[in-house]
């Protein structure tokens, strides 16, 4: 592997974090089934979600397939993870932070004004990569 793109591979830093091989310390082809089952029902949940965003009578109901797919894709990448690079201390500080910073901007911002909610939304994004 090209030395540049070493601190962009997540199963080195897995690796160099826990002392172990990356390969056999969190491989994805060794994930355990829930793991994959959680990934697929988040994929279908999100289609649905796209599918059900198209129409204004269905679009609540798109909305929170798109949370609850995410939520179970937050869950299973938590599953694999855990106990290797990943801790519940900095999970639950991201989703309280994120929380903290989303819930009054759907609550209080009107809809006239969303195209600048989802331009805030993208900067957050972009600041937290």
């Amino acid at each position: 592997m090209n030395n540049a793109l070493a601190p962009f591979n997540l199963l080195a830093a897995v690796g160099a974090a826990t002392g172990a091989d990356a390969a056999a310390a969190v491989g994805v082809a060794d994930s355990p089934w829930y793991v994959w089952i959680s990934y697929l029902v988040a994929a279908a949940l999100f289609i649905l979600s796209l599918k059900w965003l198209s129409h204004p009578r269905t679009a609540r109901r798109g909305v929170r397939a798109g949370e609850v797919g995410m939520a179970v894709a937050i869950v299973g990448t938590l599953l694999m993870y855990f106990g290797v690079s990943v801790t519940l201390k900095y999970a639950l500080i991201g989703m309280v932070l994120g929380s903290l910073i989303g819930a009054p901007m759907a609550i209080w911002m009107p809809m006239t004004a969303v195209p600048q909610r989802t331009a805030l939304s993208h900067a957050f994004g972009a600041l937290a990569a």
